[in-house]
Formats: structure tokens, C-alpha cells, sequence
């Protein structure tokens, strides 16, 4: 949807965030098992404090893609602007 108005921050902002959540997952599976027995109570937190994290951040990234949207069409609309203020020769 937003492919004309893509930013490379934003693009690679949701990299970060999906490597978030493969991290996290690895993560958590080597936390748990840390102990004899697979720990589920430690593996749950850092797998949905990863997936929060990595929510955040796509959010982060779509609005920054949301807001270079918008300065684009204000600066279309400051175009269509400028050539209607121009005096007729």
C-alpha cells in the first residue's frame, strides 16, 4: 500500500524488528534451558518481551512511513500551490 511512499528508516527499522523476534525465540529456548528441565516460565518472558518489543518497533516504523506520506502530499499540494500563484504573462 505504502510502496510509493516507502522510507529506507522505516524499512530497515522493521528488519530490526523481525530479527528481534528470531532472536528472541533462540533466546528464550536457551534461557530455558538453563536449568535440568526446560524452564516455560522463563522462556515465555523473554519470548513476549521480544514480540512486545518487536510490536513496538513495526509501530514505530509505520508511522514514520505514515508521516513521510504525508509530507509528500503536502509537498504536492505546495506544487499545485506555487503554479496557481504564478502570474500570468
Amino acid at each position: 500500500m505504502f510502496d510509493y511512499y516507502s522510507n529506507s528508516k522505516a524499512k530497515w527499522i522493521k528488519n530490526i524488528a523481525n530479527f528481534q523476534v528470531i532472536v528472541g525465540v533462540i533466546a528464550g529456548i536457551v534461557a530455558g534451558n538453563i536449568t535440568r528441565e526446560f524452564s516455560w516460565s522463563i522462556a515465555l518472558y523473554i519470548w513476549i518481551s521480544s514480540i512486545f518489543a518487536a510490536v513496538l518497533l513495526h509501530g514505530f516504523a509505520e508511522i514514520i512511513e505514515l508521516l513521510t506520506g504525508i509530507y509528500r502530499k503536502m509537498d504536492t499540494v505546495d506544487e499545485i500551490k506555487n503554479k496557481l500563484n504564478r502570474p500570468v504573462a
